[in-house]
């Protein structure tokens, strides 16, 4: 699926979440299912964790520590992307 397209999918995710109490405990209870069927692709193996920034507070996730990286090391091994950046409030790196 294409970048515009799994930003749609996840915008109407979104917007059901903002609108639907009970939908919004259904994905924080049990994510899979209801990402599955708004089209947003998730790699078999993978454990989502629902977590929701607050005004004026958003939360930092920090990439899992690849096999190999020695004290030494200088240079990023890996580049930031937004996965889905629907706004400025939840994303850091593309936003100044």
């Amino acid at each position: 699926m294409p970048d515009t397209k799994k930003g749609e999918a996840f915008a109407k995710l979104v917007l059901r979440v903002w609108r639907d109490p009970d939908f919004k405990a259904r994905l924080f209870k049990d994510p899979m299912p209801l990402l599955a069927e708004y089209g947003v692709e998730t790699p078999p193996g993978l454990k989502v964790k629902v977590v929701e920034n607050e005004p004026g507070t958003i939360h930092l996730v920090l990439p899992s520590a690849p096999a190999k990286v020695s004290q030494q090391q200088e240079e990023p091994v890996y580049t930031i992307q937004c996965a889905v950046c629907h706004s400025r409030d939840s994303c850091l790196t593309h936003h100044s």
